[in-house]
C-alpha cells in the first residue's frame, strides 16, 4: 500500500454547505465552513479563499480574495442570476482548480471542501433580490438539478410614512432636513439601519447631490434663494447597501431679501354702524427667483367698542380679501363694523412661501350714529306725556352717546312742511311734555322725534330718528 494512500479521504457524511445570505437587490454575502483536515479531502493547510462570480451567461469572471469565511459581493444587478465558484489557497500558495482534478496517487491531493451537492469549485448559482415587488419571507431553497439558489428574504428597511422628511431653519442658502429614526415596529422591512443618505437637487434638474450621515438630521448648504428643491432619503442596511430613495419631497429656500417694509391704513364711515378701510403696503427685494405670486388681506373683528366686546348679533368670522394682482399695493375693504377694533394681516404668497405682517386697526366714527330704540310714551294722571327710549344698538354707535336731540312738530302729510315747535338737547334718555305747554295745542296731531348725538349740543343732526305720533286732548 502506498504511504500516501492514507491521505486520500472520501467525503464525510456530515452536511457542510456554502450559503448565500443577506441577499438584496445589489449585494450577496457568501459564507462557508472552514476546510477541515478531518472531514474534508486533500492535504492542507488552507491559507485563503477566492470567490469567483459572474452574471449567468457571461464569460468574464470577477474575483475576491479573503482569509475569512465570508465575502460580500456588491455592485450587483437587481433581479439577476449570478454564477459563484470557490477556490482554496493551500500551502504552496497556489489556488485549487475551479473544477475538480484528480492527481496521481503518488502526489498529495489538493484540498477541497465537502459539499452535499457538488465538489469544490463547481459553479453555484444565486439570484439577487427584486425589491420592487414586496415578498413575504420564504426560506432559501435549492433546485437540485440546476443547483440554483433563489432568495426571497425580508424586504429592505423603509419608512412607513411616504413623506418622512421635515424641513427646519430655512434660509436663503441653507435648509436643515430632519427625520425620525427607522423603527422596527412602526416601519417596514428588516433592520438594523446603520446610516442614512440625503439626496437633493433643484426641481427639474437631473444630477443629485448627496449627504451621508448616521445622525437624524442633515444641513444642506450652498443653495439658491427662492428655489424649489427635491429631497429624498435612502437607508443604509446592515450590509452597507443603501435602499431605494423615498419619494422626493419639495422644499423651497427662503427669500430673505423679500420683505414687507410698510403697512398702513385709513378709515371712513358714511352710514350708521358701517365703515370702510383703505389698506396700503410696500414690498422690497423682489427678484426673478423671489416674486410675489398672490396677496391677501385678513380682518378679524376683535371688539365693537361701544359693546364691550363682540355682540352675538355681529358676525365675527375672519374675512379674507384676495388681491388679484401681485404687483398692486393697495386695497379698499368695505362693510366693516364702525367704531371697532380689527386685527389686520397682510399675506404675500411668494415663490419661497408665505410672508405676513399684522397690525391692529380701528374703524372710523365719522358717520352718523344709529337711531334710539324702544321709544315709548307714558301718559301721566295730569295728562302729561313722558317719552322714554334706549340707546342705539351698540354695533351702530359711532362713539359714546352723550346726548339726544328731540323735536316736536305738528303732523303734516308732507314732512317738508313739518316745522318743529320744540327742538332741544337732553342728556337723559327721557323727557316730559306738559299738557299745559302753550307751544302744544290741544286736539292737534304732533310727531315726537329723537336722535342720538355724540356730544352735548352737537351740531351734527344727520343721524336717523325714532318717531312717535301723539296729541293732547282738550278734556
Amino acid at each position: 500500500m502506498n504511504k500516501h494512500a492514507g491521505h486520500q479521504r472520501h467525503r464525510h457524511s456530515q452536511t457542510r454547505t456554502v450559503e448565500f445570505q443577506d441577499v438584496t437587490s445589489s449585494g450577496i454575502t457568501v459564507t462557508w465552513l472552514a476546510w477541515d483536515p478531518t472531514l474534508d479531502p486533500g492535504i492542507g493547510p488552507v491559507t485563503g479563499y477566492m470567490i469567483m462570480y459572474r452574471e449567468e451567461g457571461h464569460r468574464t469572471w470577477k474575483s475576491k480574495e479573503t482569509e475569512s469565511l465570508s465575502v460580500r459581493l456588491t455592485d450587483l444587478t437587481e433581479d439577476t442570476t449570478y454564477e459563484v465558484a470557490i477556490k482554496l489557497k493551500y500551502k504552496q500558495e497556489k489556488y485549487t482548480e475551479q473544477s475538480t482534478t484528480r492527481r496521481s496517487i503518488l502526489m498529495l491531493q489538493e484540498p477541497y471542501v465537502g459539499l452535499p451537492w457538488k465538489q469544490v469549485g463547481d459553479i453555484l448559482k444565486a439570484k439577487t433580490l427584486c425589491i420592487r415587488p414586496r415578498y413575504p419571507f420564504i426560506s432559501p431553497y435549492v433546485i437540485p438539478k440546476e443547483t440554483l439558489l433563489l432568495f426571497h428574504v425580508l424586504e429592505p428597511p423603509s419608512f412607513a410614512n411616504p413623506e418622512p422628511l421635515e424641513f427646519q431653519d430655512k434660509t436663503s442658502s441653507e435648509i436643515t432636513v430632519t427625520w425620525l429614526a427607522w423603527d422596527p415596529i412602526l416601519d417596514r422591512g428588516t433592520g438594523p439601519v446603520t446610516g442614512y443618505m440625503i439626496e437633493y437637487h433643484e426641481e427639474g434638474h437631473i444630477t443629485w447631490k448627496r449627504e451621508e450621515t448616521e445622525s437624524l438630521s442633515a444641513r444642506l448648504t450652498d443653495l439658491t434663494d427662492g428655489t424649489a428643491y427635491e429631497v429624498a432619503i435612502r437607508l443604509r442596511d446592515r450590509n452597507g447597501d443603501y435602499t431605494d430613495a423615498s419619494v422626493p419631497q419639495i422644499v423651497t429656500t427662503a427669500c430673505e431679501g423679500l420683505v414687507i417694509t410698510d403697512l398702513n391704513y385709513t378709515s371712513s364711515s358714511i352710514r350708521a354702524g358701517a365703515a370702510r378701510a383703505s389698506v396700503m403696503w410696500s414690498v422690497e427685494g423682489v427678484t426673478d427667483s423671489c416674486r410675489v405670486l398672490s396677496q391677501s388681506l385678513s380682518l378679524q373683528l376683535l371688539d365693537v367698542l361701544e359693546c364691550g366686546g363682540v355682540p352675538p348679533t355681529v358676525d365675527a368670522t375672519p374675512r379674507v380679501i384676495d388681491v388679484e394682482d401681485g404687483e398692486v399695493r393697495t386695497k379698499t375693504v368695505l362693510r366693516l363694523t364702525a367704531n371697532s377694533l380689527y386685527n389686520l394681516t397682510l399675506s404675500l404668497h411668494t415663490t419661497a412661501g408665505k410672508i405676513q405682517m399684522s397690525m391692529s386697526i380701528q374703524t372710523d366714527t365719522t358717520g352718523p350714529t344709529g337711531e334710539p330704540t324702544n321709544l315709548l310714551p307714558e301718559q301721566k294722571r295730569n295728562g302729561d306725556l313722558v317719552f322714554k327710549w334706549d340707546k342705539p344698538e351698540c354695533s351702530k354707535r359711532n362713539g359714546p352717546i352723550n346726548s339726544y336731540h328731540y323735536t316736536v312738530a305738528r303732523f303734516r302729510r308732507s314732512r317738508r312742511t313739518m316745522v318743529p315747535v320744540i327742538a332741544e338737547h337732553v342728556e337723559d334718555d327721557k323727557i316730559r311734555l306738559r299738557k299745559r305747554d302753550d307751544r302744544i295745542l290741544p286736539n292737534v296731531q304732533y310727531v315726537f322725534a329723537v336722535r342720538a348725538t355724540t356730544g352735548m349740543g352737537s351740531a351734527d343732526l344727520s343721524s336717523p330718528t325714532t318717531e312717535r305720533q301723539f296729541l293732547f286732548s282738550s278734556g
